[in-house]
């Protein structure tokens, strides 16, 4: 893979009912994305961006790495990914497939840590 820019920009999570990917931004999202050395791509949409954006905003997003957010046991991350990297084929990340998954640590609490980690290490590859 390529080595991450200083600027990674990222998007990411299940989709919603007209199949687009739930965005999460705002507060401690881009807190963990942000400490990871990240900026989250879709950053100042506010915490209803799922609800507002649409397909031309996300496919003219960039999108340096994708963070695929799971919330049930049964969801497949890796599915996911190439899910949004065949629909979004113009993002970065699309091109060089990176990505990673995160799952309870984009919330509040002690797993914040465990995600800052994973993300920073898909940004930092190159270290």
């Amino acid at each position: 893979m390529p080595p991450a820019s200083e600027d990674e920009r990222f998007v990411g999570g299940p989709q919603d009912a007209n199949g687009l990917p739930a965005v999460m931004t705002g507060g401690i999202y881009d807190d963990v994305i942000e400490a990871a050395g990240g900026v989250n791509a879709l950053a100042g949409h506010g915490q209803n961006a799922t609800r507002t954006l649409n397909k031309e905003q996300l496919a003219t997003a960039q999108v340096d790495v994708l963070v695929v957010g799971l919330f049930t046991p049964d969801e497949n991350g890796d599915a996911e990914a190439a899910r949004l990297f065949a629909t979004y084929p113009q993002w970065a990340a699309s091109r060089t497939r990176t990505y990673t998954t995160v799952s309870d640590g984009a919330y509040l609490g002690p797993l914040n840590a465990w995600a800052v980690e994973k993300i920073s290490k898909v940004v930092h590859r190159d270290a």
